[in-house]
């Protein structure tokens, strides 16, 4: 059995390595669980959302507030108890509600408009937070005093709080009416709590089910979940790069390493990184030790269909922008304008890091192609509002009556888009129809990465990675000024970009369940 204890700890949630493994552990039939030890609101959605809810998970949280179980129903901000006379202003992610003219609250939503949070306000100060679970009823409650949190509540679906932490001591107390489901009635701090319930969980596991815990390696959990006395004898700790960073040793000290019996990184330049941070520290026998625990596995699974770009005659580029400076993605519009206005069949979607970036790039689009062409930004405005609104005989009417220059810059508009996708899927389904991937950011999404070569999509990127080789399926490029070349390379002829579909085929063999899976075991059978 193979208990996986993620790091799911950010507000917005995403794809990382414990998703694709419980996937790729499940494709392979290997019995596994979910740990969750953390106080989160949405992991039913989440799961969801990743294909995982068939998986059983038992969460902390969910025993601490005893919300095992819990049927789903939707809640509506409606049919909560406003004061009379309350005004509710409606903006593109919260509802500001007023009363008689004043801020009285705000009410927030999760992804696929989910009520998460209300903040009700006396004045202009916080008074009191309500987070609601996904699952559809009010999980915790935090109260503030002269405008700070001073403490929170968590609560069992019906409302009634089971635990009450202190904000300024970290104090746990127990609801006493529900003292009989702790062993104590005040907790030094929330750890020890979590300490208590993950140690009564994991002593009534089976050992002759040989479990296995799979912890994606976290500072905020690390040392809590390893020095749990019944837990699981085998640990393997899981680095990803875009979690832990390059700080391996800082926020993990030898002795919490020293626990753990595997230790498994999605790229070799990270496990030689932390190869190095131990042997400055040790000498050559005990090092030697060391290098038998640590092991370059890539986290990812490539099961996904090929893509069908090469049916369609227009050629769709996907250019990541998330994690660009404000300078870089104005360098990249510019780019794309002057690249599509030479490519007449090329369109291109940038891809944000959330709606409201979503709306600032799409303004940034159309101001480069109001000066590109001498045509106003109001002009452009119309032009889109038109779009949405004319009939179809009204549109060719209107054609008629615009500039060559104005018929340019509606072209364009057309054919560059900004795009927020708020799920891997979302991403998934946008590779369907995409020729070529554009990731330019120091750190490229790991995630489109690996999907690109599921999808056999050549990429383009700045940073060299396991995944994606210069002119495989790929092309790295020295410097910014060379994406033309780079573009040219993949969008003119089909002969490179075939060449890149054959590559990423064997490479998705590399990549399939069953090998990834069968590295895993060969390293646990090896360490005994």
């Amino acid at each position: 059995m193979f208990y996986f204890i993620p790091a799911w700890y950010d507000e917005r949630l995403t794809f990382d390595d414990t998703i694709n493994q419980i996937k790729m552990f499940q494709s392979a039939e290997e019995p596994i669980q979910i740990i969750v030890p953390n106080y989160i609101t949405q992991i039913e959605k989440f799961l969801h959302q990743q294909d995982l809810s068939s998986i059983n998970y038992w969460a902390v949280f969910d025993d601490i507030q005893n919300t095992h179980h819990v049927m789903q129903r939707i809640i509506s901000f409606e049919e909560l108890n406003w004061p009379e006379g309350a005004e509710f202003v409606y903006t593109p992610f919260n509802i500001i509600v007023l009363v008689h003219d004043a801020m009285f609250a705000r009410i927030k939503f999760g992804e696929d408009a989910y009520l998460s949070e209300i903040t009700y306000y006396s004045g202009s100060e916080v008074d009191v937070e309500v987070y609601f679970d996904s699952r559809g009823f009010v999980s915790s409650i935090a109260y503030y005093v002269d405008g700070q949190k001073a403490y929170t509540d968590y609560l069992d679906k019906g409302g009634d709080w089971q635990i009450r932490e202190y904000v300024e001591t970290h104090e746990i107390i127990v609801n006493s009416t529900h003292q009989a489901r702790f062993f104590k009635s005040h907790y030094r701090n929330m750890q020890e709590l979590i300490e208590e319930r993950l140690a009564r969980y994991f002593s009534h596991i089976d050992e002759e089910e040989k479990p296995r815990m799979v912890v994606a390696a976290d500072s905020r959990h690390n040392e809590l979940v390893l020095n749990i006395t019944t837990r699981p004898e085998t640990v393997i700790l899981s680095f990803f790069e875009p979690r832990n960073g390059r700080k391996l040793m800082i926020d993990n000290p030898m002795h919490t390493l020293s626990a753990a019996s595997l230790m498994v990184f999605d790229t070799e330049d990270l496990r030689q990184q932390m190869m190095t941070e131990i042997g400055q520290k040790l000498d050559y026998p005990a090092i030697e030790n060391w290098e038998r625990k640590l092991h370059h596995l890539p986290p990812y699974d490539a099961r996904l269909t090929l893509g069908t770009s090469q049916q369609f005659k227009n050629m769709y580029v996907l250019m990541m922008i998330k994690d660009l400076s404000e300078a870089e993605i104005l360098e990249l519009i510019d780019f794309a304008v002057d690249y599509t206005i030479a490519h007449k069949l090329v369109y291109v979607t940038m891809a944000c890091a959330d709606g409201f970036e979503k709306s600032r790039i799409e303004q940034q689009i159309r101001q480069k192609i109001s000066e590109k062409f001498g045509v106003s930004v109001d002009i452009i405005a119309d032009m889109i509002a038109g779009d949405n609104q004319v009939n179809e005989n009204a549109e060719v009417e209107a054609e008629n009556m615009i500039s060559n220059d104005e018929k340019a810059a509606k072209d364009l508009i057309d054919r560059i888009q900004a795009q927020y996708f708020e799920s891997e899927d979302a991403i998934i389904r946008e590779l369907r129809r995409t020729r070529l991937i554009v990731d330019l950011s120091h750190q490229p999404d790991i995630f489109t990465q690996i999907a690109g070569i599921s999808s056999g999509i050549p990429q383009i990127n700045q940073i060299e990675s396991p995944y994606v080789l210069h002119k495989k399926n790929g092309f790295i490029l020295s410097n910014s000024r060379k994406l033309t070349q780079a573009m040219d390379y993949y969008l003119v002829g089909l002969s490179h970009w075939n060449e890149a579909l054959v590559y990423s085929v064997q490479q998705i063999q590399k990549y399939s369940n069953g090998a990834i899976v069968k590295q895993w075991q060969d390293i646990l059978e090896g360490a005994g």
